[in-house]
């Protein structure tokens, strides 16, 4: 039985961002099933690299050890890259130190890239069982998104070192069946197991009361369309960004967008050039007030890019339908998200650039004189019904202890 597990994850507690929220999660659910957990991870949050936190820390039993390494941010591609390659070069001089029998396992991510290769050529010397979390599978995404050239050295390398993760782990988590039928064409299907992530919160919202994140922002008698979570190039913005452009002189409708990432100057200045007062730009909610402030949205907005199908997996959706919010999904089909948000009509499904098709679907749904309240219903109960974090990181548990 695997006790004592060592996790290595740039993206830690206290920071916001989704990786560092799920991970922070499962570590406090392993804690509590008595496991001995240490994590190391970066001293820098994602967003704001200027807030820096205590080397040394604990939640509840759990050990953190926090990496000092540059942070340059996501200012600029280079001051980026040499974030990661620090990152990874002051990790791997830490788990040299590693004592051979002081943990059974350990449990790699995906951010930055190279750190479960690192994390696995380590666990292979000190004889641990090395399990691979794949949020998103690089550098994979960089090719599609044209980071990378496929065909220049950098990039071979790069895929060699993703493959050799997939053939040597232990056990691999993939988040939905597309994940895994990528990653199973490199390695044994057999020790891959499909285990999706989990709703951020399961408070519900405010109940019949005013919602006060409607009530702060002057919401209230609005239609909110709201996008909440990392302003990415991988989840593109232009449909839901073009679809406010075209919904400017409608005065039914805001577009609130909450969040961070390289994407939200675009989404900032084509606010500002279109000069879009239905729109409204703010930072990421704590995670306590979240079920507050995504329960403002009548719609929530989840964004796949093309070609990324089994490559990333906005999590967001699991938070969105558990809440009984309708999802309106700009994306491909099929995916994860319209698998799962296809099953009723309220939900809307669109691909990137129907921005008409979106338009006219959300003034069918501001026309309507009764509420439909039978969107609420499906989309709660699917979640209710194998989307809990109980769920997932009970599945998480018992395949750690296999192998």
């Amino acid at each position: 039985m695997a006790k004592r597990i060592l996790v290595l994850s740039q993206l830690y507690w206290p920071d916001e961002v989704a990786v560092a929220q799920m991970v922070t999660d499962l570590t406090k659910y392993l804690d509590n099933k008595g496991c001995e957990v240490t994590v190391y991870c970066s001293r820098h949050e994602y967003e704001h690299t200027d807030r820096a936190h205590s080397r040394l820390d604990k939640l509840q039993n759990i050990n953190i050890h926090r990496i000092r390494h540059t942070s340059f941010g996501k200012g600029s591609k280079l001051g980026r890259i040499i974030d990661i390659l620090t990152f990874n070069l002051v990790i791997f001089f830490k788990l040299l130190t590693l004592k051979r029998h002081h943990f059974d396992l350990m449990i790699g991510l995906t951010n930055p890239p190279l750190l479960s290769y690192i994390g696995l050529h380590i666990a292979k010397w000190k004889k641990l069982r090395f399990y691979y979390w794949a949020m998103d599978l690089q550098p994979e995404i960089s090719f599609r998104l044209g980071y990378l050239n496929k065909d220049s050295l950098a990039a071979k390398l790069l895929s060699k070192m993703s493959k050799y993760i997939y053939k040597q782990s232990d056990g691999i988590i993939a988040l939905d069946v597309y994940m895994k039928a990528f990653i199973g064409a490199h390695a044994d299907k057999d020790k891959i197991q499909v285990i999706p992530v989990w709703p951020a919160t399961v408070k519900q919202g405010e109940g019949n009361g005013p919602n006060a994140f409607r009530v702060k922002h002057g919401l209230e008698n609005d239609i909110v369309i709201m996008y909440s979570g990392n302003h990415s190039i991988a989840h593109p913005m232009d449909t839901i960004m073009e679809v406010a452009r075209l919904l400017k002189e409608d005065s039914r409708f805001r577009f609130v967008f909450i969040g961070e990432g390289i994407r939200k100057n675009d989404v900032r200045e084509f606010q500002k050039k279109y000069e879009l007062d239905n729109m409204l730009l703010l930072p990421y909610q704590p995670r306590e007030q979240i079920h507050i402030s995504l329960s403002a949205a009548d719609f929530q907005v989840v964004i796949l890019g093309d070609n990324l199908v089994g490559l990333t997996h906005p999590c967001k959706i699991y938070t969105a339908m558990g809440l009984g919010i309708p999802i309106l999904f700009i994306g491909p089909s099929p995916s994860h998200v319209s698998d799962l948000a296809q099953g009723h009509d309220g939900n809307v499904l669109a691909e990137h650039g129907e921005e008409e098709l979106i338009v006219r679907a959300l003034q069918s749904f501001a026309d309507q004189k009764v509420t439909d309240d039978s969107i609420a219903t499906y989309n709660k109960q699917l979640i209710a019904q194998a989307y809990t974090p109980e769920h997932s990181m009970q599945a998480i548990y018992n395949f750690l202890q296999t192998g």
